[in-house]
């Protein structure tokens, strides 16, 4: 079984993919680094994510990343850290979950901002009013997550370590075989 974590930016999808994926010895993808791998071959130009969405826009990258997903080769085994828009694209939801099982990791909107706000702003909200498009990038994107995951788990107040405790436990749920772990 594959397991895909999904949320909001700065909700710790990489940070706990990663370490979940060494704790049960599965591979761990992250989809904005093969973005930019991606990006980096065809384009002979080595770009953050930020600076292909910057440099591109929207539509580029979101076409690119749509791309990244379609022909994304999964082993079973693996923990995948998705972006926080891919799921806002119907294509990309359907193919994430005939990868495996997906897993919202939920904070509130106040820590993510507050996370943001200390770790910088994204490349798609506006300079000139970032409140005003985070919040409507909150509303548009968490029903989704909340419709789509096969489990959410709230990470807001737990430290990584906890996080991650957490997600094992959600994990050894939605596959038995992991239990042991």
């Amino acid at each position: 079984m594959n397991f895909i974590l999904c949320g909001m930016p700065k909700s710790g999808k990489t940070t706990l993919g990663r370490l979940l994926g060494q704790k049960i010895h599965y591979r761990f993808l992250d989809l904005d680094h093969l973005i930019e791998k991606s990006y980096s071959r065809k384009f002979e130009e080595s770009l953050s994510c930020r600076e292909i969405y910057l440099k591109k826009g929207s539509f580029f990258f979101r076409q690119l990343e749509k791309q990244e997903i379609k022909d994304l080769v999964i082993e079973e085994k693996t923990v995948l850290s998705l972006g926080g828009g891919t799921l806002a694209d119907v294509d990309n939801v359907k193919r994430v979950k005939d990868i495996g099982a997906m897993i919202y990791l939920k904070s509130s909107k106040e820590v993510l901002w507050s996370r943001l706000e200390e770790q910088g702003f994204l490349a798609s909200m506006d300079v000139k009013d970032p409140r005003k498009s985070f919040e409507e990038m909150y509303r548009q994107r968490i029903p989704i997550f909340e419709k789509e995951a096969a489990f959410i788990l709230d990470v807001e107040t737990l430290t990584i370590q906890e996080g991650l405790e957490a997600l094992l436990s959600v994990i050894s749920h939605l596959d038995k075989s992991l239990e042991k772990i």
